[in-house]
């Protein structure tokens, strides 16, 4: 074939392509235009569920890439401990000489640093004096193991001067505004830092400091911070040579602990271990941490509500399309007799689709935007949608898509092109009647919609019994004051004494909400039994203060004076630990302090955990927070009272208080996060399910709508036509309560199981999501069936 003639021949091929495509198209937005309410209702539930799956996508892609930026992070590895306390765990913090020592000892370790947050810090600029509790010290080598972008300054070397901070560009902004805070300087607990650098810190690390100093500010004071291999406060990162040393590391680890850990020699040999740092985020087991935490479970289970959300979407569509097959017959009959084959029929039902998927996106995206903001905040996250900024988002968006489309569109584009034109234009297929299919669909979207409510109805019954449980002590109207120095105590005591409004004062060591500071004590004896209990300091009126009733012996008492150097308090779970019979005067294994009263048990912990033994120890000079139990009425003047002693005794110091009644509720943020997804989750899926019911009683009744005139002219009530249209739906939603129980009593038992203290898994829940499923189903029938009710009964009489 000559060339010029092969060439006109693909012009016209491309062309008529190019005419066919444009034909798909434009008969595909007919036919979307045509039936306006369904295709309004597929584009509004896939734009919800591709909202939701965009936003969760780019939490879970925050959540898996946490440290994955640093270039040398393959081979940075954080050392923990295993230690027994109560039973063995794995805790993340070390002691401070340990990173020199295997610098030291292992030649496959390139450089060790520590990291270390050991409090609060006052930071004074200018006038302002702020109590800052993220500011983290350091080894020099952090910024070389470590990949950190400086916004101004320089970072390497800065932490080799104990006079030198680094700042967290947010908190320079808040210091320094938008002026350069390089060699400016702060004061930090009486010690001035001039400004070497500002760094940008990103979401996705677990760095996540304000301030970093240099780690000599701790070992440099003269506490013999580099001999102390007792007290562990700070994380020992490590870099090896290749991320395979890590294997041979550990196997030597017994013998280092053998050398450096004379507590555990001869006990527990393999106490260390080490712990990639990609993986320290996403592991939520270990305990004693300085690093934040996620957990990978939630991240799964998130990705996986979200495509199934998308799924019960796309069922709307296969079933709206297969519920209006009879309208399209003659279409695809018509076609089919003047010759159409097969492959345009599918060609043209894949177009319907993509226009659908393709609006459903641009809807989706604009939710995702307008949701955006209150997903930030149910999450604690920064996140935003980065079209241009990553590959993964645009890729991301393309690839949701084409999944909507390839599942929404294959089966109806299958189903639809091979309908016999015959059985087509003869009636035989029905407008709105479900099909086997479309009723296993409808079953699988009742399915999780009712699993869903269950779950939601749960873990609300579980927070409801956090509310309701008796603590074992009165945290109403107590005021808890960050004091930073204990001498503070005595005058702040003193000033309050004679105030009406202020019933007890006392401090301790530690509060009973997370993050507060709470310290274990431990002892194995030489027969190998092991203690542990966690310890508290405390001043007197301790227990009256928090209304911690005594089952027996007494209270810390000024008119003892051993008490402060030989008493000790502890709780009824230490006695049955011990298996004293008569507690009074025993000498816990520790170090032989003995016991004058022991309290009835109360939860100093979340009500996930156990009773574990307790140990009360008067140390007015080691106390963190002051606790201020005030009458009910009058709360605003009791706190500007004990402000203005504040600022009289504290000398500028900053007054920072909370009540313990909201402390403790922050034990229970995970549970009420879950509590939110799940309502939110339940309400978006069933909202979805809904709009399917909706979409096709609403054909369901176009297709019956003489019938129901005639139905309506004999007597027939709107229960009656509801009854009639909502039947189909009546064995789709039984069979989906028998299938949504059984996997959702295994979860809820599972996950009740996780605390030692639940609500026991009952009925109510399951009969409640049940019922309320069936009330919705039948409540949107019956919504459409008033609205055809409104309508003229001529009409519905002359309808064909």
């Amino acid at each position: 074939m000559a060339p010029s003639l092969c060439f006109r021949n693909n012009l016209r091929e491309a062309e008529r392509s190019r005419t066919m495509i444009g034909n798909y198209l434009k008969t595909a937005l007919r036919n979307i235009m045509r039936g306006k309410g369904h295709s309004v209702i597929n584009v509004l539930g896939l734009s919800v569920a591709m909202a939701l799956c965009i936003l969760i996508f780019l939490l879970v892609r925050q959540e898996l890439s946490y440290d994955g930026f640093h270039e040398k992070g393959a081979n940075v590895f954080r050392v923990t401990q295993t230690a027994f306390m109560g039973e063995y765990r794995t805790i993340g913090i070390t002691p401070v000489p340990l990173g020199p020592a295997l610098e030291d000892a292992y030649a496959g370790i390139v450089r060790t640093v520590r990291y270390a947050n050991t409090g609060p810090v006052l930071v004074s600029h200018g006038d302002v004096t702020v109590r800052e509790e993220t500011v983290f010290r350091a080894d020099p080598g952090f910024f070389e193991i470590l990949t950190f972008q400086a916004v101004s300054g320089y970072l390497e070397g800065a932490l080799e001067s104990s006079s030198q901070v680094i700042l967290n560009e947010k908190i320079a902004e808040k210091y320094f505004g938008n002026a350069d805070p390089v060699g400016n300087w702060l004061t930090m607990d009486d010690r001035r830092h001039q400004v070497a650098g500002v760094v940008r810190v990103p979401a996705n690390t677990i760095f996540q400091f304000d301030f970093l100093i240099s780690m000599k500010t701790l070992t440099e004071t003269g506490d013999n911070w580099n001999r102390n291999w007792s007290q562990s406060v700070a994380a020992t990162l490590v870099e090896l040579t290749t991320p395979e040393v890590a294997g041979t590391l550990e196997a030597q680890f017994p013998d280092f602990v053998e050398n450096h850990f004379p507590r555990f020699r001869g006990i527990d040999a393999s106490v260390m271990g080490l712990q990639p740092l990609a993986g320290i985020y996403l592991d939520s087991s270990i305990l004693f941490d300085l690093f934040p935490k996620s957990d990978i479970v939630v991240s799964y289970v998130l990705g996986t509500l979200g495509f199934l959300l998308l799924f019960i979407a796309c069922i709307n569509f296969i079933n709206v399309t297969l519920g209006r097959s009879a309208l399209r017959g003659k279409e695809v009959g018509v076609r089919k007799t003047l010759g159409g084959t097969r492959a345009q029929l599918i060609g043209q039902f894949w177009g319907e689709a993509l226009l659908v998927g393709v609006a459903a996106l641009i809807l989706g995206l604009s939710l995702a935007h307008l949701l955006l903001p209150g997903f930030n905040g149910l999450f604690a996250k920064d996140l935003r949608i980065d079209y241009f900024d990553s590959e993964s988002t645009l890729l991301a968006l393309i690839g949701l898509t084409g999944l909507v489309v390839l599942v929404s569109g294959s089966y109806p584009a299958l189903y639809m092109s091979r309908l016999d034109p015959t059985s087509i234009l003869t009636h035989h297929v029905k407008a709105g009647a479900l099909t086997i299919l479309s009723k296993v669909l409808v079953t699988m979207q009742f399915t999780l919609s009712i699993f869903l409510m269950i779950c939601l109805f749960t873990i609300l019954r579980q927070l409801q019994y956090f509310a309701d449980q008796d603590l074992g002590f009165d945290a109403s109207n107590v005021l808890v004051v960050s004091m930073p120095d204990a001498g503070m105590l005595g005058p702040v005591r003193e000033a309050l004494d004679d105030y009406p409004q202020i019933t007890h004062v006392s401090a301790a060591s530690s509060s009973f909400g997370p993050m507060r500071g709470l310290g274990q004590i431990g002892h194995t004896d030489r027969s190998g039994k092991r203690f542990s209990a966690y310890e508290y300091h405390v001043d007197y009126d301790y227990l009256s203060t928090l209304g911690i009733a005594l089952a027996e012996g007494r209270d810390f008492s000024r008119a003892h004076a051993t008490d402060e150097t030989e008493g000790v308090i502890v709780n009824e779970a230490l006695v049955r630990e011990m298996g004293w019979e008569d507690p009074i005067g025993e000498a816990i294994p520790v170090d032989k302090a003995r016991v004058i009263g022991v309290t009835e048990d109360y939860h100093y912990r979340s009500l996930q955990y156990d009773l574990e033994p307790v140990v009360l120890r008067l140390a007015p000079d080691r106390i963190r927070f002051l606790l201020i139990k005030t009458r009910p009425e009058g709360l605003r003047e009791t706190l500007s009272t004990v402000k203005s002693a504040w600022d009289r005794i504290s000398g500028g110091l900053p007054f920072e208080y909370y009540y313990l009644e909201d402390d403790i509720g922050r034990f229970y943020q995970r549970e009420r996060l879950l509590g939110d997804v799940a309502l939110y989750i339940s309400i978006i899926t069933l909202s979805v399910a809904l709009l399917g019911v909706y979409s096709l009683s609403l054909l369901n009744i176009n297709r019956r709508t003489k019938e129901i005139g005639i139905r309506s002219v004999l007597g027939a009530s709107t229960f009656n036509t509801t009854a009639l249209i909502g039947r189909q739906f009546a064995l789709p939603l039984a069979v989906a309560i028998l299938l949504a129980c059984p996997p959702a009593y295994m979860l809820l038992s599972f996950w009740l199981g996780m605390y030692e203290f639940n609500a026991a898994l009952g009925v109510g829940e399951f009969v409640l999501a049940g019922s309320a499923a069936l009330v919705l189903v039948l409540g949107t029938v019956a919504f459409q069936v008033l609205r055809k009710n409104a309508s003229p009964l001529v009409e519905s009489l002359m309808y064909d």
